[in-house]
C-alpha cells in the first residue's frame, strides 16, 4: 500500500472522508470494483465502503481502458472485411468503403452494417506488395513468403522484400490484448 495515500488517510475529516467515499462509488458507476484489504492481501468485495468504513483498507480497481482499432485503414487496402448487424446471424464479406458515426457506421457494396473486422485466420489475404502494411494496427497477425515460410508479426511497417523473403499473404489471427473493435464487438 502507498504510504503518501494512507498518510493522508489518516488525517482525513468527515469531509474529506465523504468526498473520498463519493468519488470511489463514482468510479463504480465507471465499472469500477470494490476491493477490501483483509488478511495480507486484497479482496473483491461486493458491497463496498460506507461512511463508517477505514478508507485504508478499501479500494477500488478500474478496469483497463482498450484502445479502439482504427478499421478507416481498411478503406482502399484490398483486404476482404466481414460485416454483421447485433441482431442477426447473416455475415457479408466484401470490401469496406468508408465509416461514418452513426448507428451503422460500416458502409460495403450493399448496405450499410453495425460491425466490421477484416476477414480472420483461417483465411488467408493474398498481397500484391507495397511497404505500408494494410492492417490496422491492434490485430496480431501471420505473414506468408513466397518461399512457403511465414512468422507472426506484430509490425505495422514493412518492407515488401527486405525481410528475408518476398510476401505474398496476410493472415489476420486475433485481436491484440489491450485493443477492441469498440462498440461490444
Amino acid at each position: 500500500m502507498d504510504t503518501t495515500i494512507n498518510d493522508w488517510r489518516d488525517r482525513m475529516n468527515d469531509k474529506d472522508k465523504a468526498q473520498w467515499l463519493s468519488d470511489r462509488w463514482a468510479e463504480v458507476a465507471q465499472g469500477g470494483v470494490w476491493e477490501c484489504y483483509w488478511g495480507q492481501e486484497w479482496h473483491v468485495s461486493t458491497a463496498g465502503a460506507t461512511a463508517g468504513s477505514d478508507p485504508k483498507k478499501w479500494r477500488v480497481v478500474l478496469p483497463p481502458v482498450l484502445k479502439k482499432i482504427a478499421l478507416t485503414t481498411l478503406i482502399g487496402s484490398g483486404l476482404d472485411c466481414e460485416f454483421w448487424q447485433k441482431c442477426s446471424e447473416y455475415k457479408h464479406v466484401g470490401p469496406l468503403l468508408s465509416v461514418d458515426e452513426c448507428f451503422a457506421p460500416y458502409m460495403t457494396d450493399v448496405d450499410a452494417f453495425e460491425h466490421c473486422q477484416p476477414r480472420m485466420s483461417p483465411y488467408v489475404h493474398y498481397w500484391a506488395g507495397g511497404n505500408v502494411c494494410p492492417v490496422p494496427e491492434g490485430f496480431e497477425m501471420r505473414l506468408h513468403l513466397r518461399e512457403g515460410e511465414s512468422w507472426i508479426s506484430g509490425a505495422t511497417r514493412w518492407i515488401h522484400t527486405g525481410q528475408g523473403g518476398d510476401i505474398i499473404g496476410i493472415e489476420v489471427i486475433s485481436i491484440k490484448d489491450g485493443y477492441t473493435l469498440g462498440g461490444g464487438e
